[in-house]
């Protein structure tokens, strides 16, 4: 009974073996070619699929002659092709999902998403870098974080260890914890985190596990040194410290200190960077000294001066072509205003082309009390707007209640507040051999355009003969040579004649000075600045009179004239004291050697409250500020990107009222609204 019974059932049902037999044998296929592996379980798909083809293929065999030519038949086959496509199909889609992984991020901060960082600095691994977590079980979290990296590098790799299970490689690694994670790099070993604290794991953090594998990939230690002494920021925990900044900088492995230019000494030899943040007193001379002696050494300085400061710094900017703006930039754009800020905290997103902002085109930046930069062409020096105030911005000197700009007095944007410098090496040039030709004898008529002759008295010193009228003729009796005296060089002052004033126009800039974005047409960047706070160009040296005790009689010594140029008084007549022989003329003209000076760099920021504890994790601030150090540190070239972010806190805390009212929200008020409309409804169908 029981064969015929099964006889039957095979006879109905024997038809639909096929669809098992696909199924089983294309799951025991895909594990397979995805594994890798020839497991028993695998097999067994596959063995099953193939009875269950066995199978139906018995079946059509039983079945009487012509069978093929049925209608039922051609119903089935149409099915039975169907299906076998469709399941082909998922099984092409299925796989190429597996193989070429596509996601979309949709959270806030990119939760499942690697940082550009993050890929950056795997996918240029040189070498295997493998992640050890020492815990019981594997957290599926922290595999998913370890997949996405694993994704950018076949050098990268993880694996979780039980620590009951391997002592010696606990030993190996130092492992105090369960549940620490360590990171091995060549022969580098270093630890990233603790995942158990206070008896509750945590899941493995990307921010933490990228700090860490930037600093186990370096090869140096570089050293910051933040000056201190003139007012500038301070580095605690306060909302106008520099905390957060100096451990974003740690935790990219740089080793960051305070000096004092005076009582430290002046700058330590392994300094490679040096960052001012917000100097509110005049740096002293020497220390400006010491600043321009490290540059020209190769010294990289990082600068950031709000607005209405002096650091007295201009001296070591004015080379590099940089002048400050002492005005307030104002924002009118009403970006801020959608985040809660005021006009005087401008919203940026107009980025240069360059490695600090390759990677934060489109993103913002908030800068608080930020004031305009110019900077001028200099040989040698590349400069390069890493940040620029839109159209709708403008800066000046006094705020007025309806914030609108005074064209005659304000700077109307776009103008930069941030910039990028880079000096390229410069060889050293001697200065040319100088042309000697004889001078006239005393017999002879003097020359036109006399040059300096230089008398072999044993000091060597000149006291150059000034001419106040271009037009003086020369005197038939004068010398032709200047007069010669063993006293130092004359002291400089200032020409009356171009002293300020408040009558004295301000100079236009020359035709080199420029800033990094189009200027409006009737809008001159320098000289539009209020006259107390515009460059007024240094005035000529005008040379005191000293007596000369060699010095001829009928040669005089007068106050410069301003409007022509200087030029030796013209004499034909032997000077007393001075040899007849002939003396070797030199020219004066491209008379100066080219001092050897390697690369160097610089960046100048307009503000200094963007990088405070209170405003480096907004937007990109910490971005921005990062990418410029490492930037400059850096030896060799390094991704500059979008650092980790932490997720962010949506937790609502709530009193116990509001606790108590939501649960009766939930559990008592919404579900009796409920009950009451659906009575409502049955008794008026009624």
């Amino acid at each position: 009974m029981k064969l015929t019974s099964l006889t039957a059932l095979f006879q109905t049902y024997g038809k639909y073996c096929y669809l098992p037999a696909i199924a089983f044998g294309i799951a025991g296929g895909i594990a397979i070619r995805v594994t890798g592996t020839m497991s028993s379980l695998y097999l067994g798909l596959l063995t099953v699929g193939a009875l269950f083809g066995l199978l139906w293929l018995i079946w059509l065999f039983r079945q009487k002659t012509g069978f093929w030519g049925r209608r039922s038949t051609q119903s089935g086959a149409n099915v039975l092709v169907s299906t076998v496509a469709v399941l082909i199909i998922l099984t092409v889609i299925n796989y190429m999902a597996f193989r070429y992984p596509v996601s979309f991020d949709l959270t806030e901060n990119q939760r499942f998403t690697l940082a550009s960082q993050s890929e950056s600095l795997v996918s240029t691994l040189n070498q295997p870098l493998k992640v050890w977590i020492f815990d019981d079980a594997a957290d599926e979290r922290d595999k998913k974080l370890l997949k996405n990296y694993q994704q950018f590098s076949k050098q990268f790799s993880f694996e979780f260890v039980n620590p009951d299970r391997d002592p010696k490689l606990v030993q190996e690694f130092g492992v105090q914890n369960k549940g620490d994670v360590y990171l091995q790099y060549g022969n580098k070993k270093q630890l990233v985190q603790n995942l158990i604290s206070f008896k509750q794991r945590e899941p493995l953090s990307e921010i933490q596990l990228t700090n860490a594998i930037e600093k186990i990939k370096q090869d140096e230690i570089l050293h910051l040194y933040l000056v201190q002494g003139h007012g500038e920021l301070p580095l605690n925990n306060d909302k106008a410290g520099l905390s957060e900044a100096i451990k974003a900088l740690e935790n990219k492995g740089f080793a960051v200190n305070p000096l004092n230019l005076v009582t430290d000494g002046g700058i330590p030899d392994d300094a490679d960077t040096l960052i001012i943040a917000g100097p509110e007193r005049k740096f002293f001379p020497p220390e400006v000294q010491a600043l321009q002696d490290y540059s020209d050494r190769g010294g990289n300085v990082l600068v950031m001066i709000p607005p209405n400061v002096d650091a007295g710094l201009e001296p070591f900017l004015k080379p590099w072509g940089v002048n400050l703006d002492p005005r307030l930039v104002v924002d009118l754009s009403g970006s801020g205003s959608a985040l809660g800020l005021d006009p005087t905290i401008p919203v940026l997103n107009q980025y240069g082309k360059h490695p600090i902002t390759e990677k934060l085109q489109g993103a913002i930046t908030i800068f608080p009390f930020v004031r305009p930069i110019a900077t001028e062409e200099k040989p040698h020096i590349k400069a390069t707007t890493l940040l620029e105030a839109s159209a709708q911005m403008f800066a000046t000197q006094t705020l007025t209640e309806d914030l609108q700009p005074n064209p005659e007095t304000d700077l109307i944007g776009p103008f930069d507040v941030a910039v990028a410098l880079e000096r390229e090496k410069i060889e050293s040039k001697p200065a040319p051999s100088p042309s000697v030709s004889p001078a006239p004898s005393p017999t002879g008529q003097g020359s036109p355009n006399p040059s300096p002759s230089v008398s072999p008295t044993p000091d060597h010193s000149i006291s150059p003969s000034l001419s106040p009228n271009p037009s003086q003729s020369p005197s038939p009796s004068s010398s032709p040579v200047p007069s010669l005296s063993p006293i130092p060089i004359p002291s400089l002052s200032p020409s009356p004649s171009l002293s300020p004033s408040p009558t004295t126009p301000i100079p236009s800039p020359s035709p080199e000075t420029r800033s990094q974005a189009p200027r409006s047409p009737d809008v001159q960047w320098l000289s539009m600045m209020p006259p107390a706070f515009a460059q007024v160009p240094t005035a000529s040296p005008n040379v005191s009179p000293v007596p000369s005790p060699s010095a001829s009689p009928n040669v005089e010594i007068s106050p410069v004239d301003p409007t022509p140029s200087l030029s030796p008084s013209p004499s034909n007549s032997p000077t007393p004291g001075v040899s007849n022989s002939p003396i070797p003329k030199t020219k004066t003209e491209n008379n100066q050697s080219t001092q050897a000076k390697p690369s160097a760099k610089l960046v100048v920021f307009g503000s200094t409250l963007f990088v405070t504890n209170a405003w480096f994790n907004e937007a990109v601030n910490g971005d921005l500020f990062l990418n410029s150090v490492q930037w400059l540190a850096e030896k060799k070239e390094q991704p500059l990107t979008l650092r980790a972010k932490n997720p962010t806190d949506r937790r609502i805390n709530l009193t116990s009222v509001q606790a108590s009212l939501l649960g009766w929200l939930a559990w008592v008020i919404v579900p009796l609204i409920g009950l009451v409309l659906a009575v409502l409804t049955w008794w008026r169908q009624r």
